[in-house]
């Protein structure tokens, strides 16, 4: 969002555009505001510091923070507390406005140089959970297979990934596989949406970014009374074997650093629960 004009009559030369700037985007020149772009990183800092509206985007001068729609601190709190990953869902697909309202509010959130470089693939019909999600599991039967085979591990192990040498990381694979030939779906939970976010690997914070621009979509479904599910296992799933990222029509140099899966609650919880006490060095 970057100043592309300053209306005059309303800009009182205050100064407070230039401060909160100083990249040099904005300065003041002989009593004049003006706008010289050297450095911006389009973070709309400027046009949102200014308390007389005389800073104008392409789009025009944003709306006003609503400060009375901000939580209270207890609200913030109990909310942040109550929301949980939600494994079961009802048998209900989510409204394509409603999808549009989640990735619409993603793209808000903070990224490293305002590089906003976060994109989204939603699937949300049942034939592209479907497909995608088969996909998925063959991919798994193939590292399933391989984990079972001890040469292969003791050479991987040794010389590129030393996790595949635990025992632990076998015997979830094999629970998983054995839950979905009973007909469950221990990866994506049968949920009616899973989002993906992606970013171009070389950046500032690529996944800093795309988990932040995920987390958004998590927290306003809450409000909108969806469960979701922060589902690392398929992105670590995607990595290992890339070839799942063409059916999701995501182009080379990008890697999926997110991903979640959202629907309507089988179940609502009841209550909060406790968590281990922090561990914080005091200076």
């Amino acid at each position: 969002m970057k100043p592309v004009s300053v209306d005059r009559e309303k800009c009182k030369v205050c100064g407070l555009c230039v401060e909160e700037c100083g990249r040099g985007g904005v300065s003041i020149e002989d009593g004049r505001l003006l706008i010289s772009g050297f450095r911006c990183m389009e973070c709309g800092h400027c046009v949102a510091i200014c308390p007389n509206d005389a800073l104008s985007t392409e789009q025009g001068v944003p709306p006003d923070i609503i400060r009375s729609l901000i939580p209270p601190p207890e609200l913030a709190e109990n909310f942040l507390r109550a929301r949980r990953s939600q494994r079961h869902y009802e048998k209900r697909e989510i409204e394509p406005e409603v999808v549009e309202r989640l990735i619409d509010l993603a793209r808000y959130a903070p990224s490293g140089k305002n590089a906003q470089p976060f994109e989204f693939v939603a699937l949300r019909t049942p034939e592209a959970r479907r497909a995608f999600t088969e996909a998925c599991y063959e991919r798994m039967r193939q590292a399933q297979r391989k984990l079972h085979n001890p040469v292969w591990r003791w050479f991987v192990g040794t010389f590129f990934d030393k996790r595949v040498q635990d025992p632990e990381v076998r015997r979830s694979l094999d629970r998983a596989m054995r839950r979905r030939e009973a007909g469950m779906d221990p990866l994506f939970f049968s949920a009616p949406l899973i989002l993906f976010v992606h970013a171009p690997a070389i950046g500032a914070t690529p996944k800093d970014d795309c988990c932040y621009a995920l987390y958004h979509a998590v927290l306003l479904a809450e409000t909108l009374g969806l469960g979701s599910c922060i589902n690392g296992n398929s992105e670590v799933l995607i990595r290992h074997f890339p070839q799942l990222l063409e059916p999701l029509g995501i182009p080379r140099g990008h890697r999926v650093y997110a991903c979640a899966t959202f629907g309507y609650p089988k179940h609502r919880f009841a209550r909060l629960v406790f968590r281990r006490a922090p561990v914080v060095e005091w200076l």
